[in-house]
């Protein structure tokens, strides 16, 4: 998991600027995980797959910019 098609708009969601503000995770931290699981070195797929839940809930419930009226920014195609 996250390491074909879905890798890159996974990781555009989990460590956007909008995450990152929330302040909630050490990104450092998460960006050596999520290296570790890219190389196949470890599997974190489904700590990613949780963090990546978490962001689109916030982005749909307390930011109110993830939607039927809003595509998934790193989705879009246009």
């Amino acid at each position: 998991m996250f390491r074909g098609a879905w890798a890159a708009p996974a990781h555009a969601i989990i460590f956007s600027e909008r995450a990152r503000a929330r302040g909630y995770f050490d990104f450092a931290y998460l960006e050596r995980l999520w290296e570790a699981h890219a190389s196949g070195a470890a599997r974190h797929g489904t700590r990613f797959w949780l963090l990546l839940w978490l962001e689109l809930w916030f982005q749909t419930f307390v930011d109110r910019t993830f939607g039927p009226d809003h595509p998934m920014p790193a989705l879009a195609v246009g």
